[in-house]
């Protein structure tokens, strides 16, 4: 990224970050995680984190040393969470990553048992940092690569302004509007999802939990494994998982992961809360594979969101943060208040529907009822 882009940028995002998002405050300690390609952008983290009185800490990695390590299988190494991330786990109020390494198609399509072998510390700096409630987030726009965008098919400077803006966007907007669609949802049972596309799906409410993320490191904070991802934007609940009437078919594409394809027309239809069938134009070998990581038993209604942020658009693996924009998901839901456990889920995307709680409009055409 060019550097006078960073010096631009850089003020805003970082005070945008550290006092919004994870609300640091005088006296309070932050690191700041950084890789070879953003270190530019940790000068501006410094410089913010100061000026309120807190104490930042720069930790750093290199993304040819990683390289070096991995091809030489040094996994034991690099999976390693040593007493020198302990301590600075322990001792941290704030945690701030900026993406590393910047390859991300060679790290996600490395062999899955591999991967684990050198992410094998996570599970313990998620404990630990949700044991301390340690406030973190993770920069998106710092993983974005022109590799990225080529493989995702973006405009790479589209790309990266669209993240910006949406990543500069007050917390308490989205949290305010999140919170509004809550009471419109709370305490109500038929949720309908119809579409000019033939959409006509009817799901059920649990009065379950509701979670607004709206950017800040609390908003998802009591999952495992989640501090924040900014951009965000989103109001998500778990559903009855008996229950699915009728059919969905997205007009966004869904991405299966970094280096994982994507599915194009996805169209699932419901019967009696089962996947009683489903087709895709493109990506349907990918679906497939997704089913079997859930496992049948699984394959069930699990989660329902919204978005919220009106400045994403075409961010890849971020659409469904767009204001209006719905989400639906089969799989796990444990983590949100559900009844399936486990670890994946499949989404299906559809922008411009119309969406109803007990009979009342809280979405028309894509655009949330105020």
């Amino acid at each position: 990224m060019p550097k006078d882009r960073i010096s631009l940028w850089g003020p805003p995002l970082a005070r945008r970050i550290l006092l919004d998002c994870i609300k640091l405050k005088k006296g309070e300690t932050v690191a700041i995680e950084a890789w070879t390609r953003n270190v530019p952008w940790v000068d501006y983290f410094i410089i913010e984190a100061r000026r309120v009185g807190a104490y930042p800490l720069v930790t750093y990695d290199s993304d040819k040393a990683f390289w070096y390590a991995y091809e030489n299988h040094w996994f034991e190494n690099l999976g390693t969470f040593s007493s020198l991330d302990r301590a600075v786990s322990q001792t941290v109020d704030a945690y701030v990553y900026l993406y590393g390494p910047a390859d991300r198609t060679r790290l996600m399509t490395i062999p899955e048992d591999e991967r684990k072998q050198f992410l094998a510390y996570e599970d313990e700096w998620f404990n630990l940092a949700k044991e301390r409630k340690t406030r973190w987030i993770r920069v998106e726009l710092t993983r974005a690569t022109p590799k990225l965008a080529r493989e995702y098919g973006v405009n790479y400077e589209g790309w990266l302004k669209e993240l910006y803006e949406a990543s500069t966007v007050d917390p308490k907007e989205l949290s305010n509007l999140g919170n509004h669609l809550v009471q419109k949802m709370q305490g109500g049972k038929a949720l309908t999802v119809t579409h000019p596309n033939g959409t006509n799906l009817e799901l059920r409410l649990k009065n379950r939990k509701y979670s607004v993320w709206d950017g800040t490191a609390e908003s998802n904070a009591e999952m495992p494994g989640h501090g924040s991802t900014v951009p965000s934007g989103s109001v998500l609940t778990s559903v009855d998982e008996q229950f699915a009437e009728g059919k969905i078919i997205s007009n966004q594409l869904i991405r299966f992961g970094t280096g994982r394809g994507v599915g194009v027309g996805a169209k699932w239809v419901f019967n009696s809360g089962r996947l009683e069938d489903h087709s895709y134009q493109r990506g349907g070998s990918e679906f497939e594979s997704d089913l079997k990581r859930i496992g049948e038993d699984k394959i069930k209604p699990a989660l329902f969101s919204i978005g919220l942020n009106q400045k994403i658009r075409k961010a890849p693996l971020f659409e469904i943060y767009e204001s209006g924009t719905i989400s639906f998901a089969i799989g796990s839901n444990e983590e949100v208040g559900g009844d399936t456990k486990g670890e994946f889920h499949s989404w299906i995307v559809l922008r411009g529907a119309n969406v109803s709680v007990d009979g009342k409009a809280i979405i028309r055409g894509g655009r949330i009822v105020n």
